[in-house]
């Protein structure tokens, strides 16, 4: 029953209405416990980054980000897994049968009804003001998310990061908003959404699963996503044990390995904090 890309959005809207209903009948506790932890982040709040390993391992692999979450919490590994959300929905086109980063996770984990909760206080706020449609540093920290490998099977439980990329091409197109601009904010966002997955969690996140955010349907340049990521990672080794940069394929998985090319590690300068 699982929904994919070879489904038509009928398909993914049923299975997304089964989705909902399933957890809300099967895993009404772990719901309650993800719902009540869940809280707003704004990048002015968040706390220095501490590097916590001795050495940043960095992968990109041809793989989608809750697959890599599900390894790598099969490893032993705390994992803390980027959605690449939309600023103004819960779960952007999940109930309606879309199929992007993160309908896709919504669709095989319990992060939609989390989201779904912050209406009043986050999106309803969001859509008041978008910023011309590139938006703020302001995300969502999920914790406790579980992950199903297929349809009902429990495979991981991870933190989720939920952060919105600038929508280029509506920043462009409706606003008048330039190139130039947007990509700065692009390179801003990749940082806050790092910012995030490393401090916003009471335990230290070992593990972070990123991609190409933004670079999709909001039409951002790869090349800026994937630069502003290497920057970060340089400015702040040891922040994480692993970085995976899930990118199923494409000119946005070649981007990256360009911008990667040799760099697979990150090795602190002095020791990492206890």
């Amino acid at each position: 029953m699982a929904c994919h890309r070879r489904k038509s959005a009928a398909e993914c809207r049923a299975y997304a209405k089964w989705r909902v209903d399933m957890l809300a009948e099967r895993h009404a506790g772990a719901l309650r416990r993800s719902i009540g932890l869940t809280r707003i982040v704004e990048g002015s709040a968040l706390p220095e980054v501490e590097a916590r390993w001795a050495t940043t391992t960095i992968e990109i692999a041809s793989t989608d980000t809750a697959s890599a979450a599900i390894e790598a919490s099969r490893r032993g590994e705390r994992v803390c897994l980027l959605d690449f959300a939309s600023y103004l929905s819960p779960g952007g086109g999940f109930l309606s049968g879309a199929q992007a980063q993160e309908e896709a996770l919504c669709a095989h984990s319990s992060l939609y009804p989390a989201l779904d909760a912050r209406w009043d206080d986050f999106y309803e706020p969001n859509r008041s003001d978008h910023n011309d449609d590139l938006y703020y540093d302001r995300g969502l920290y999920v914790p406790d998310v579980l992950l199903f490998s297929g349809d009902e099977d429990v495979a991981a439980k991870v933190d989720v990061a939920v952060v919105a990329a600038p929508f280029k091409g509506r920043a462009m197109m409706t606003w008048g908003v330039s190139e130039q601009i947007c990509d700065r904010v692009m390179g801003e966002r990749a940082r806050f959404a790092m910012d995030l997955m490393a401090t916003a969690s009471d335990e230290p996140v070992q593990t972070a699963i990123t991609g190409a955010l933004g670079c999709g349907a909001f039409r951002n340049d790869p090349k800026v996503a994937s630069e502003a990521f290497l920057s970060w990672l340089e400015e702040h080794p040891g922040a994480f044990e692993r970085v995976v940069f899930a990118i199923p394929g494409g000119s946005n998985l070649a981007a990256f390995e360009e911008a990667f090319a040799g760099v697979t590690s990150v090795p602190t300068r002095t020791s990492p904090s206890d």
